[in-house]
């Protein structure tokens, strides 16, 4: 049987009603421009780990 993408997916897309845009880089501190939220790469990660960064702040 073969099976399309949209047939794996296990999140329903109602699990997604906020939208946050994120650039990862190299800069020295966090910033927000123009709803786009600029972290540097260690901030990501430790917003990442330790749960802030989906579903939270």
């Amino acid at each position: 049987m073969k099976t399309t993408c949209h047939q794996q997916v296990l999140v329903r897309p109602s699990a997604f009603t906020q939208r946050r845009f994120i650039l990862v880089c190299r800069e020295e501190r966090a910033r927000k421009v123009d709803g786009i939220d600029i972290l540097p790469w260690q901030d990501f990660l430790e917003q990442l780990w330790s749960g802030n960064l989906l579903g939270g702040a």
